[in-house]
């Protein structure tokens, strides 16, 4: 785990050059929602924007997941992740700004392939600057990536490395800093996986507090390995344990 910790530190940077793309379509039955959130942005805000289709059952957020990107109309998601890779989830902060989780499975007798990406456009084009990538770097030892959420109100992506079938740490990057050309480094927040971020900026006096839900596993005599629910502060100091049901409230 120290060799992950390490390597993220310091690899979460502008570390590629960046590379422009035409937006390209993939043959995928979601370029008809990606063609109809297009036709309504411009209804309704009359400008091109990147979107991610919400897939999952209803309208609950936690059963939920973007693993889709949109632009000019098309799903330009193969574009974004990369030759042999597959989006696999994604952020999208500003209109013109989405930052993805690009994987592919362990091959028989390979290794895995990873990818934290960011992504830019501009008029018709894509521009995507690879973050991290355990092709680039052979000592990341990192299964995959996920990007498990955003938190609007401080600008921290929350991005887990998935080292083991049971074991995932949780770091955040500021995407303000990001943005203006730095190069900041991904803060370790904790071990586990994210469900869900309380960041959802609705003015200052609306806004939520920061805190993150996050799951676990545990072996429990008789039972095996059971996963459990942890609320944490935007610290990543533990506040109580969470309702299975809903995964958002504390237990009484």
């Amino acid at each position: 785990m120290k060799i992950v910790l390490k390597a993220l530190a310091y690899l979460l940077l502008p570390a590629a050059a960046l590379v422009a793309a035409p937006a390209l379509a993939s043959p995928d039955n979601v370029t008809l929602n990606c063609a109809s959130i297009y036709e309504h942005d411009l209804d309704r805000m009359g400008r091109l924007s990147l979107n991610m289709p919400l897939h999952g059952p209803g309208a609950d957020i936690l059963n939920t997941y973007r693993d889709r990107l949109c632009y000019l109309g098309e799903d330009v998601s193969q574009a974004a992740a990369g030759q042999g890779l597959t989006m696999t989830s994604g952020i999208h902060p500003l209109s013109n700004v989405a930052l993805i989780a690009a994987n592919k499975p362990r091959p028989d007798g390979g290794d895995p392939e990873a990818a934290i990406v960011l992504i830019q456009t501009e008029g018709n084009a894509i521009h995507r600057l690879v973050l991290v990538s355990t092709a680039m770097d052979p000592e990341l030892k990192v299964e995959g990536f996920h990007i498990g959420g955003y938190d609007e109100l401080r600008n921290l992506a929350y991005i887990e490395a998935h080292t083991g079938a049971n074991s995932s740490s949780i770091f955040t990057l500021d995407m303000v800093a990001l943005l203006q050309g730095e190069t900041p480094r991904a803060k370790f927040f904790a071990y586990g996986r994210v469900v869900y971020v309380d960041g959802h900026y609705f003015g200052m006096s609306g806004s939520g507090p920061g805190d993150v839900v996050v799951s676990r596993t545990k072996i429990v005599e008789g039972e095996g390995r059971v996963e459990y629910f942890l609320k944490l502060s935007k610290d990543g100091k533990e506040i109580c344990e969470v309702s299975p049901e809903n995964r958002r409230d504390c237990m009484h």
